[in-house]
């Protein structure tokens, strides 16, 4: 009965996380049509967690097939808002570059904290697990809500800003992804090694993007100081 109880629960969180990806492009996009957006956000997040959980079945870390998380998201957001490609794309981006490092950091730090594998966190249920999936959740909300705050002027970005988002969420991915799988077998020492390098990469893309984010709002602050002057 627990171990079903648990796969009940994690299955819930498996939707709730594709729920918050959808969430996150519906917020960060403009739709086409806001009712008809709404009623296929239902039906993504249905989709994205059923991929999720039927992954993370096969096994402890996705690889390659995280590519169908991509896929269906950027489904849902070419098809039903009315932005630009490289928006829409960044949308998609953005939402798997949040889940993986945010998940990737605060498993190596809990596994740290409870000395155990990331692996052995993983697969194992008990409330070290519990706990972990609870919080990892938490922390994805709260970093999807600042990142649409951070992008509240993302419709006046140039070419090379969105260029350089790009470029940094995509290098991003694949070095936190690399970095994840030899982190599910390694040693505490180590893990201290392999947290500081995700610090890193975050410090960086919060870099990237205060800058853009500053150089917009000065320019808004600008015209609106501007307008005032002239009226």
């Amino acid at each position: 009965m627990n171990t079903i109880l648990w796969i009940v629960f994690e299955v819930i969180i498996n939707f709730y996380q594709g729920g918050l990806a959808t969430w996150f492009i519906y917020k960060f996009l403009t739709p086409k049509s806001s009712s008809k957006a709404r009623r296929m956000a239902a039906v993504f997040t249905f989709t994205e967690g059923m991929l999720v959980t039927a992954l993370n079945y096969v096994s402890v870390f996705e690889g390659i097939g995280s590519i169908l998380y991509w896929v269906n998201l950027f489904i849902f957001a070419f098809c039903f808002f009315e932005n630009n490609l490289i928006k829409k794309i960044l949308s998609v981006a953005i939402t798997q570059i949040i889940i993986l490092l945010t998940t990737s950091v605060e498993l190596n730090m809990i596994s740290s904290l409870f000395n155990i594998t990331v692996s052995e966190l993983v697969k194992n249920q008990d409330f070290a697990r519990f706990i972990t999936l609870i919080i990892i959740q938490i922390s994805l909300l709260i970093c999807f809500d600042v990142t649409i705050r951070i992008f509240k002027y993302a419709d006046e970005y140039s070419f090379s800003d969105w260029f350089s988002i790009i470029l940094m969420l995509i290098f991003s991915f694949i070095l936190t992804a690399m970095i994840h799988i030899l982190s599910l077998a390694a040693s505490t020492k180590e893990r201290i090694y392999i947290n500081l390098i995700y610090i890193v990469i975050m410090i960086m893309n919060y870099l990237v993007f205060y800058i853009i984010h500053s150089s917009k709002y000065l320019v808004k602050s600008r015209k609106y100081s501007r307008n005032l002057s002239i009226s």
